[in-house]
């Protein structure tokens, strides 16, 4: 299984909200750094216990739309450009924009994330 392919796996599992198989998919001492000017998210995620806390808190948003729409290798990483819009649901605020993922995996797992937030913000 390629890089690319685990990474399609971790989007299936996030479309359909299966939880075990994201978790399962992340290296122990994943680091998950979220990047974007506003964001409820911004910061850095070290292991997959902040990682689930991190899940926790997404209950704070509807993720209307959640698109990948290209996933590539880039060097040693996987790279995707996401179509994103969300409503945080206390203040209706929108983020609607194109996000990008970087990811590195070792030994099969999802061991770096990137993720960079680009909004038109409303």
């Amino acid at each position: 299984m390629t890089n690319v392919d685990r990474a399609k796996h971790l989007y299936a599992a996030l479309a359909a909200r299966n939880a075990g198989a994201i978790f399962s998919g992340l290296h122990p001492q994943i680091e998950w750094r979220t990047h974007g000017p506003g964001s409820p998210f911004h910061g850095v995620l070290r292991g997959v216990g902040s990682v689930q806390a991190y899940a926790d808190r997404m209950s704070q948003v509807s993720l209307e739309r959640f698109e990948v729409t290209a996933l590539d290798n880039v060097g040693d990483a996987v790279v995707a450009l996401i179509d994103v819009r969300r409503v945080t649901k206390a203040t209706q605020a929108v983020t609607e924009g194109q996000f990008v993922h970087v990811m590195r995996f070792e030994n099969g797992r999802l061991r770096e994330l990137d993720v960079y937030e680009a909004s038109a913000g409303s």
